[in-house]
């Protein structure tokens, strides 16, 4: 199968790929209070949150924009959004001392649910670009599972909130739970896909669930019949969520729709960058349809592009490049 390998999201301001930003990465704060599954957190960290308070951290920000000239700033935090206060405190003070960057982090469904209409334009005032959410599962059994307990109606509604600011919202999704049935599954890449079809803008991800030692969901797992890698070599396979998928079951049918999602969603988000400008918008259209009616059967439009490519020696910036692990 084809791989598309494609940049989903825009950079920010005036930046190009031609003229990218100059990046920096920090981490703002310790651990996260959520208590999911299939994360490592809640045993790495007790699920304590400890974090520098908002004022002093865009001190300690605008600090070390001076010193390094950095455009974008990533916060690595495993949950930046937790604390409204400090949100606003920081969006605040960043905004007052004119700090010349956009920055982007992660953030809950359910903490911009709670978030005041005015702490969410602060966000979009102090140039936040990207917000990281983990959406995870699109039924609500399977977020009662995983302990992530959104209510699925929220989902597409923060997203909205975050698109209307021009934030772009990078949003995942993990289907192939231990024990998750395939209209599970199913329902998780419908629901993906109509949040993309309604807000292009949107990242939206899917990926095969991987089993991570010390969770809840590894113990199910290995109770199900999963065997885990025995060396740091073959941990090394299936370190690419996304590109050795091979290594998670799931029903051929579920498979064969994700894949076809992910080609899709990659076409409809406008950031293809091979063939002229009519065409791309004609792929997207189409895209955008399949998207909307989930009918990826029989993609001719995009195989038909793909041997136009082929045959014009075009390719994606990082395709060529990209070589997964494949062998399990």
């Amino acid at each position: 199968h084809n791989l598309k390998v494609r940049h989903r999201f825009p950079l920010p301001g005036k930046w190009t790929p031609e003229n990218p930003p100059r990046g920096f990465s920090f981490f703002s704060s310790y651990g996260c209070p959520e208590p999911c599954t299939f994360c490592c957190s809640p045993l790495v960290t007790g699920r304590r949150w400890k974090a520098i308070p908002g004022g002093k951290l865009a001190e300690e920000i605008a600090e070390l924009q001076q010193r390094f000239k950095f455009d974008v700033l990533r916060f690595q935090d495993a949950n930046w959004g937790v604390a409204e206060k400090r949100t606003r405190a920081f969006c605040e003070k960043l905004v007052e001392l004119r700090v010349p960057i956009h920055w982007n982090g992660t953030i809950e469904i359910e903490t911009i649910m709670r978030y005041k209409q005015e702490t969410l334009d602060l966000l979009e005032t102090s140039q936040c670009h990207l917000l990281w959410l983990g959406a995870e599962a699109g039924t609500a059994e399977m977020q009662e599972q995983i302990k992530k307990h959104i209510a699925i109606d929220h989902i597409p509604l923060a997203i909205g909130e975050l698109a209307k600011r021009g934030i772009t919202p990078g949003t995942f999704w993990i289907i192939g739970y231990p024990g998750e049935t395939p209209e599970s599954m199913e329902a998780t890449l419908r629901i993906a896909a109509a949040v993309k079809h309604k807000y292009p803008i949107a990242g939206s991800e899917v990926y095969p669930f991987r089993p991570i030692p010390g969770t809840e969901d590894f113990k199910k797992a290995v109770e199900l019949g999963y065997q885990p890698p025995k060396d740091f070599h073959e941990w090394g396979k299936c370190f690419e969520y996304k590109y050795n998928a091979h290594n998670t079951p799931l029903p051929e049918d579920i498979r064969e729709t994700w894949r076809l999602y992910n080609n899709t969603a990659a076409i409809y988000d406008k950031h293809v960058t091979e063939g002229p400008r009519w065409m791309r918008d004609l792929l997207a259209l189409a895209a955008g349809w399949r998207l909307k009616t989930g009918r990826y059967r029989f993609p001719i439009e995009q195989k038909l592009f793909d041997i136009y490519v082929k045959a014009t020696g075009q390719t994606q910036p990082g395709a060529k490049d990209y070589v997964p692990a494949i062998d399990a």
